[in-house]
């Protein structure tokens, strides 16, 4: 296995490339206004993240979804008999992992189970455009992840102060 040099990038150490590849990040980080307002430009236009949930038993059950953003919560959709689903009936906690390993966004929060009866047109018609519409698919419910604490940083430094939300509340 050969490593390209151009590949290879210092995102956790001192100055380097930002992920768009341009300018230059500095020691310090952003701060948590910047981190902020980069979080929830991320979760809008972004449509995939990593789900974590944990069955009865604890044992941790990790899958990648579809999400769309409302400015609030975060909607997905699965199968009624997922391990998924399942792990949320027993305990209504997940966390979402959005981004990539030199930008990471983390939401942890309750989530909600919606039929797809339930849940409102704007937010089902969105979700449609990403991925496969729930009210189409017999067995098929939607999640709806509210956040109550948000963690995002960028590189190394970022990691201290990289607690965005706390208890529902921006802390920006």
């Amino acid at each position: 296995m050969s490593i390209r040099p151009t590949a290879v990038r210092r995102w956790w150490w001192g100055p380097t490339v930002g992920p768009d590849g341009t300018g230059t990040m500095t020691d310090a980080g952003r701060d948590t206004a910047q981190r902020t307002a980069d979080t929830l430009e991320l979760l809008a236009k972004e449509s995939q993240l990593w789900l974590s949930t944990a069955a009865a038993d604890g044992t941790p059950h990790l899958i990648p979804m579809s999400f769309v953003w409302d400015g609030e919560r975060m909607t997905m959709g699965t199968a009624e008999r997922s391990a998924t689903v399942r792990n949320l009936r027993s305990r209504p906690v997940a966390r979402a992992a959005v981004g990539h390993h030199f930008d990471v966004v983390l939401v942890d929060g309750s989530v909600d189970i919606i039929a797809p009866e339930e849940i409102d047109p704007p937010t089902a018609d969105a979700f449609a455009l990403v991925a496969s519409d729930p009210r189409q698919l017999p067995g098929y419910l939607y999640l709806r992840l509210t956040p109550r604490r948000v963690l995002a940083w960028r590189s190394f430094p970022e990691r201290p102060g990289a607690e965005i939300m706390t208890g529902g509340r921006w802390l920006a």
